[in-house]
């Protein structure tokens, strides 16, 4: 499991694993989109997802910004800062994610 769950107790990783939701898209299927509200994290479980950003006003040119595998997190720049999301979270082939609230991610932090 990725880093930022490694201080984790159990009891933490139990209550934030319950109040996970898992979701699974197809390409070209997006999990969210630039400007969207940031809503929590997203760890890839299954498939693979790119980050794209828009590199034109009318939002019709993309720049693959970053791969994410099995393992990783995405959404978190987003998170931390409380901010809308820069790019565009796409599934590159089928892929799974377990997506953890805002919510539940701040109880979990603090």
């Amino acid at each position: 499991m990725t880093e930022i769950f490694g201080d984790c107790t159990k009891e933490d990783l139990s209550r934030l694993a319950d109040a996970a939701s898992i979701l699974s898209l197809n390409p070209p299927g997006c999990f969210y989109q630039p400007e969207d509200p940031s809503d929590g994290l997203y760890l890839v479980l299954g498939g693979n997802v790119a980050l794209y950003q828009r590199i034109d006003e009318e939002g019709v040119n993309e720049i693959k910004i970053e791969n994410c595998p099995p393992g990783e997190l995405f959404g978190l720049q987003s998170f931390l800062n409380a901010a809308p999301r820069n790019y565009l979270a796409q599934a590159e082939q089928y892929s799974v994610v377990a997506h953890f609230s805002d919510e539940s991610m701040r109880r979990l932090i603090s």
